[in-house]
């Protein structure tokens, strides 16, 4: 059929087993129910064709230059694609609505520019699809099932997915490596209960995306580009980031209320401004992470056993921990400068061997803080400016705590609770501080 003009031709229910439609325009042809299994349908023309109701199942479309083909407007309505080789094919706004992609090879497809929004992509199924290298530009792709796609090395950039409902999605063990999604816009995406582990976000925009409830395990966002990844206002509710490796992650403005982080690394993340209320931090590595202007209200970092948090280095200026259970966690070298620890519960804190020399907690506030039961032995606080603390430390053993030219002055421990504290070689130091007060 080399070169045959089908031009407004209604092929409905037709059989076009193993026929070579190389060259062939079918510019405007009703394609209705029309079955194309096997069919080679290389520099095949399908302008405005309608393919609603099509199988194309096993359809060999691959390496036939399909750049050329035509499918502007085209309607796939719940076309059968399974098996069908779509290399470098041209999508080019192409409406797939209800399209089953199952097992459909995309190797190298250019899906550029490519309208799938206001296009219902609805319960399209690309389970176990190969995507790679394709170009999905500019591409809305809703309520797609991208379920063991292999979308390795795929160009994502610029994919619009504005308020795009991905809900229930399933991406469990989607291969997204080497994926660029840069500036992709994922704003108010609604991500729910979707599956994403293993996959590689780096530099998305997620700016007010509702990624409640959505399972992160083995998230690889390492070495995220700070400013370009905007997670601003977004909502992590009930997250699942176990595991997650968020390093040099910008989370600013970030709320992640009720979040489990449980085992998270989020080593040299920029957590600026953000919003860490109820979230449950247990186990979690916060090495040299920046958490300046953190709220951290009513926060679980570990159920009084935060042994394994390691927050060296971290700056935790003007930090909101109101509420806050902080039990064993490690503070050296934390710079709590302005910090409001109201009502933080530090019960049973272990900040044994803990090295706060140097540490800035000026201005700090302190008032109504248990500290009750924390273990303090060979801290050492030397230099720390304490000015202004209203502190509770009942129970709180202090043994060997260096507090050399600790500055005390106009501290509150009027009610201090000091009952069975141990001031082994500073009681001498403690009353020279009250006598100053």
């Amino acid at each position: 059929m080399g070169n045959t003009d089908m031009g407004n031709t209604d092929m409905g229910n037709t059989d076009m087993g193993n026929i070579d439609m190389g060259n062939i325009d079918m510019g405007n042809t009703d394609m209705g129910n029309t079955d194309l299994g096997n069919a080679d349908m290389g520099n095949t023309d399908l302008g405005n064709a309608d393919m609603c109701n099509t199988n194309m199942g096993n359809a060999d479309m691959g390496n036939t230059d399909m750049c050329n083909t035509d499918m502007c407007y085209t309607d796939m309505g719940n076309t059968d694609m399974g098996n069908t080789d779509m290399g470098n094919t041209d999508m080019g706004n192409t409406d797939m609505c209800n399209t089953v992609m199952c097992n459909t090879v995309m190797g190298n497809t250019d899906m550029g520019n490519t309208d799938m929004g206001n296009t219902d992509m609805g319960i399209a199924d690309m389970c176990n699809t190969d995507m790679g290298n394709a170009d999905m530009g500019n591409t809305d792709m809703c309520n797609t099932d991208m379920c063991n796609t292999d979308m390795d090395s795929t160009d994502m950039g610029n994919t619009d997915m504005g308020n795009t409902d991905i809900g229930n999605i399933d991406m469990g063990n989607t291969d997204m490596g080497d994926t660029d999604m840069g500036n992709t816009d994922m704003c108010y995406t609604d991500m729910g209960n979707a599956d994403m582990g293993n996959t590689d976000m780096c530099n998305t925009d997620m700016c007010n995306t509702d990624m409640d409830s959505t399972d992160m395990g083995n998230t690889d966002m390492g070495n995220t580009d700070i400013g370009n990844i905007d997670m601003g206002n977004t909502d992590m509710g009930d997250t699942d980031m176990g595991n997650t490796d968020m390093c040099y992650t910008d989370m600013g403005n970030t709320d992640m209320g009720n979040t489990d982080m449980c085992y998270t690394d989020m080593g040299n993340t920029d957590m600026c401004n953000t919003d860490m209320g109820n979230t449950d931090m247990c186990n979690t590595d916060m090495y040299n992470t920046v958490m300046c202007n953190t709220v951290m209200s009513n926060t679980d970092m570990g159920n009084t056993d935060m042994g394994n948090i390691d927050m060296c280095n971290t700056d935790m200026g003007n930090t909101d921990m109101g509420n806050t259970d902080m039990g064993n966690a490690d503070m050296g070298n934390a710079d709590m400068g302005n910090t409001d620890m109201g009502n933080a519960d530090m019960g049973n804190a272990d900040m044994g061997n803990t090295d706060m020399g140097n540490a800035d907690m000026g201005n700090t506030d302190m008032g109504n803080t248990d500290m009750g039961n924390a273990d303090m032995g060979n801290t050492d606080m030397g230099n720390a400016d304490m000015g202004n603390t209203d502190i509770d430390i009942g129970n709180t053993g202090m043994c060997n705590t260096d507090m050399g030219n600790a500055d005390m002055c106009n501290t509150d421990m009027c009610n201090a609770d000091m009952g069975n504290t141990d001031l082994e070689l500073h009681s001498l130091f403690i009353v020279l501080s009250l006598s100053r007060v």
